[in-house]
């Protein structure tokens, strides 16, 4: 009997320990969470971020409301480069229940000798995907804006910030703020 249940206990920490070490990386956390090119609407289903279950761990099930906009927060294990996983911190927000119109994505960043890495081409890694830059500000804090398009996906727009910890107030982190839009003319708006 001791045996069946340390066995037992043996399987549902591996599971356990599975579950918390689940990670994915930029490109399929993205391809999952964008709207569909069948879509008619520049909005996502707020329950498409919950698959695959247990990737995201959010918040609140449910979107909240700001004076603003609903939206919903969480963490995940992202992978970046096929290195070890790290922890980031994922908000999707939009104007209605009826859905999200936009994706941030927070990241520890690297360091400034290393910032070409981190450009959109090298995020999604070497996966399917047309990648065109728009624009890039090499001012105090870089920032790059993208149009991309992922295979069966409308097209969505991109603004890369790298943030050296100075506007958190926290001088020895720095991060990388992925900002993924649906509306193009949203995206024109913040660009210019």
């Amino acid at each position: 009997m001791k045996k069946i249940l340390f066995v037992s206990l043996f399987i549902a920490l591996c599971f356990m320990s599975k579950a918390q070490t689940s990670s994915t990386d930029l490109y399929d956390l993205l391809k999952m969470l964008v709207p569909d090119s069948a879509s008619t609407t520049l909005t996502c289903d707020w329950k498409k971020g919950n698959s695959p279950a247990g990737l995201i761990k959010w918040e609140s099930a449910t979107p909240k409301k700001n004076q603003v906009e609903y939206f919903k927060n969480g963490s995940l294990m992202m992978a970046n480069h096929g290195q070890k996983p790290d922890e980031a911190s994922i908000y999707l927000s939009g104007p209605s229940l009826s859905g999200y119109s936009e994706i941030q994505i927070s990241m520890d960043s690297p360091m400034e000798e290393d910032m070409h890495s981190y450009k959109m081409e090298k995020l999604l890694g070497k996966k399917p995907a047309k990648i065109k830059l728009i624009k890039e500000d090499g001012g105090g804090f870089p920032m790059y804006y993208y149009e991309v398009k992922f295979p069966g996906k409308k097209p969505v727009w991109f603004i890369l910030m790298m943030d050296y910890g100075g506007a958190r107030g926290e001088e020895s982190n720095s991060y990388l703020m992925v900002t993924c839009l649906f509306d193009k003319k949203e995206f024109e708006r913040r660009s210019n």
